[in-house]
């Protein structure tokens, strides 16, 4: 799965273009549905077309005022990001207001971004840039990839064939009505507004953030057979789980029947393996193989489960993905050998 806000939205949409071989859905808080004659007019500063329903005239107002009020620092990052970058890159002060305006203006907080940030969460984003001294290439990145985020047409979003999922955050940029989405992702299958939280997503709401990323993908997962959440998930999960509708479930199998048939192949690197009920210790496997006494081989992408050595079907496995310095902590327990792409 691929999820996405701001310009991890554009990278899930081109990861979900070009469907590499196991990415089975997205998941977007910032989608791009604006549709394009629409998204001229907004840029020429026109006034709403008429015959737009109150969600279309809501979003075409938040980004007119948007693009004419609120968007200098990206016109001035797109055009002359080595000069803002000098100044970004002299006053650790210039770089926190260039960056804090931002907090108080796109989180879900009425402008004033303590209400859902710490001064230390929001001092440790401003440090992360002023320390590495990375204030003129992140300018340079507007420059260099210098194309409307919200734009269905620029970001081809018809072309995505595999499952889409969207959460519409109340104080995001703008809130993306269910009629464009649905036309500018063919693919759509499920569409959520949340009760709050605004631009920065994961980092001011990140339950209610998990909380629907496991409602989308949860389809997902029953399509492809490789189970639900547990019964024990709190009762909000499960009434979640019924969001979809009759015609999302079917666009859901649909978009899903190519991929299904593609094999995915992965590679654990470490896992801890308890096999009925007696733990096997940490051990370094490749290709789906516990290297060591006991063997264990993994399905495929299709969920089946795993058999051990001495023919057990269940197999409950740990898995963690090793990073370049090292070993994160585990990512959970998992009914049955999931694989994890390495």
């Amino acid at each position: 799965m691929s999820q996405g806000g701001d310009h991890g939205s554009v990278i899930s949409d081109a990861l979900a273009r070009q469907a590499p071989n196991g990415l089975l859905a997205i998941h977007l808080n910032m989608p791009a549905t604006v549709p394009g004659d629409l998204m001229k007019s907004i840029n020429s500063g026109d006034p709403a077309p008429a015959g737009l329903t109150p969600a279309e005239r809501d979003a075409y107002d938040s980004l007119s005022t948007f693009f004419g009020r609120n968007a200098a620092y990206g016109a001035m990052m797109v055009t002359r990001p080595q000069t803002i970058g000098y100044s970004l890159a002299d006053s650790p002060s210039g770089m926190a207001a260039w960056m804090v305006e931002k907090f108080a203006q796109w989180s879900d907080s009425g402008g004033d971004p303590e209400r859902v940030l710490t001064k230390d969460e929001m001092l440790n984003d401003v440090t992360l840039y002023w320390l590495t001294n990375t204030g003129a290439s992140s300018s340079r990145f507007y420059w260099e990839n210098n194309n409307n985020n919200f734009s269905s047409a620029a970001q081809k979003t018809t072309d995505i064939k595999i499952p889409v999922a969207i959460s519409v955050f109340p104080h995001e940029i703008y809130r993306a009505p269910k009629s464009w989405s649905e036309r500018a992702y063919p693919t759509l299958y499920y569409y959520h507004q949340v009760a709050k939280g605004g631009h920065f997503a994961a980092w001011e709401q990140p339950q209610l953030l998990a909380e629907e990323l496991r409602a989308a993908f949860r389809p997902v997962r029953r399509q492809i057979g490789q189970g639900a959440l547990s019964a024990a998930a709190p009762r909000g999960q499960r009434r979640a789980a019924k969001c979809c509708s009759m015609r999302e479930r079917a666009v859901l199998a649909g978009a899903l029947a190519g991929v299904r048939r593609r094999p995915v192949r992965f590679r654990f690197r470490y896992a801890d393996i308890g096999h009925v009920g007696r733990r096997a210790g940490v051990r370094r496997i490749g290709d789906g193989r516990l290297v060591g006494d006991r063997r264990v081989r993994c399905g495929i992408a299709r969920g089946r489960k795993a058999r051990g050595s001495g023919g057990c079907a269940q197999v409950c496995v740990r898995v963690c993905v090793i990073r370049q310095h090292g070993q994160p902590p585990c990512c959970g327990a998992l009914n049955g050998a999931h694989r994890v792409a390495r």
